[in-house]
């Protein structure tokens, strides 16, 4: 029997039948996958909705949430947000959302898929810029070109946001020492928590 329920647009799955976040983390954490995902059913939930049939916004909650979900669509209550938010569908690929990998990150002790950024870099990331290549500090595979990576503070190992990774592994290592890359971007921004503060920005003003 299928695991999928249609509540007006809204769509809900259970966790481990959506198939965009499995893959991201069956790539990721071959090895420790099943632990991944006892410890988000654990932390957060195990049903997957989705706000629209397209998934362009996915969270990931409970199954009391799906309940109380279902009576607020009976009451024709518009709903913005239900658990946590863990990601979209963009290009037809999964995009984890910073907060979703900063939870396994930190739960599992076991970055990959990241690379992490010097300050500027940081910076940068955060107004919405490409990371470059003078910014680039650590590397944690697997990393290859197109993958959709973590960029992380490298003082604290905080995810900053999530971008689109330019170039291969042994590619970056060669570029990383040519200075006449520098200013070259190795990580195109996607999504970065910089956002928020720059939408109340523009709400206060």
């Amino acid at each position: 029997m299928s695991a999928e329920k249609k509540m007006k647009y809204i769509v809900v799955k259970d966790l481990e039948d959506f198939s965009p976040l499995i893959i991201y983390i069956k790539k990721l954490y071959f090895k420790e996958y099943e632990d991944v995902i006892d410890l988000l059913k654990k932390k957060i939930g195990s049903r997957i909705v989705c706000l629209d049939e397209n998934c362009k916004e996915i969270f990931l909650t409970k199954d009391l949430s799906i309940n109380y979900l279902d009576k607020m669509l009976r009451k024709n209550v518009e709903v913005i947000g239900l658990g946590i938010f863990i990601g979209s569908i963009i290009k037809k690929r999964f995009v984890p959302s910073p907060h979703l990998l900063e939870i396994i990150y930190r739960s599992i002790n076991k970055i990959r898929g990241a690379v992490s950024a010097e300050k500027d870099g940081v910076k940068n990331f955060l107004y919405g810029k490409d990371l470059l290549y003078r910014s680039l500090k650590d590397l944690y595979p697997p990393l290859e070109k197109g993958d959709i990576i973590a960029v992380l503070d490298k003082d604290d190992y905080s995810v900053i946001g999530v971008g689109e990774l330019l170039e291969d592994l042994e590619k970056i290592m060669i570029l990383k020492r040519d200075k006449r890359y520098e200013n070259m971007p190795i990580v195109a921004n996607v999504m970065d928590l910089g956002i928020y503060l720059r939408a109340q920005h523009m709400f206060i003003e």
